[in-house]
């Protein structure tokens, strides 16, 4: 229970940040932003709640190593993600600079998982 909890959470606090991140953007008080996130993110959490199976138990068996495009693609997401909370709250420039290296990533990754996935369709 507590191992579902924690990604929801997770989920949950950085939905209220990127609405607070809206507000910074918008010159608008930051406490607004911050809850309307919060509340979005937990209508989010609450929605997926009927759908807390893992998704691998749905799916078709895959290797880690077809699996590993995705991961790095995942990361990438988060890498900007960061990056925009960064170059918003912290530093202009350093933020752009985490946005480009997720983005650069986020396109290494699906590349990569296209390459995989296709390749061992020929082979099959």
């Amino acid at each position: 229970m507590r191992s579902a909890l924690l990604p929801r959470a997770i989920i949950a606090v950085a939905i209220a940040l990127l609405g607070m991140s809206f507000a910074r953007v918008a010159g608008e008080d930051l406490l607004p932003g911050l809850l309307g996130g919060g509340a979005i993110g937990a209508f989010a959490v609450l929605l997926s709640w009927p759908f807390r199976q893992r998704i691998a138990e749905c799916e078709v068996g895959r290797s880690d190593s077809e699996l590993l495009g995705m991961r790095i693609a995942t990361c990438g997401l988060c890498i900007a993600f960061a990056g925009w909370l960064v170059a918003v709250f912290v530093s202009r420039p350093v933020g752009i600079a985490l946005i480009a290296v997720g983005i650069g990533a986020g396109f290494v990754g699906i590349l990569r998982h296209w390459y995989i996935m296709l390749r061992s369709r020929d082979e099959a």
